[in-house]
């Protein structure tokens, strides 16, 4: 009894880790698009945007992997499928405006 409390713990913190590293991700991209909409053009904000971009844009595909993984084999939070979902339309609209 105890094994199976320590797996439902680890899989939750396993769960809430990835719900949050989403979140982020989708800020990041969020936060970038309501830069370009309203035109602020600081140079540390466009040094950042430039030193960032990259690494998040392929932490999206990974985690979106992972998550997808994750919701397979385990039983999900309604926030974890949430986050999943806001990555998944992220992904699509960032892959999209490559185009």
């Amino acid at each position: 009894m105890n094994t199976a409390t320590n797996r439902h713990t680890k899989q939750r913190n396993i769960s809430l880790r990835l719900t949050v590293i989403n979140l982020i991700i989708v800020g990041y991209f969020a936060s970038i698009y309501l830069i370009y909409i309203y035109k602020i053009y600081w140079t540390l904000v466009g040094v950042f945007q430039e030193l960032l971009t990259i690494p998040f844009f392929i932490a999206q595909l990974f985690f979106l992997a992972i998550g997808a993984k994750h919701m397979y084999k385990n039983k999900t939070t309604i926030w974890f499928v949430g986050s999943f979902i806001a990555l998944a339309i992220c992904t699509v609209l960032t892959i999209s405006s490559l185009f």
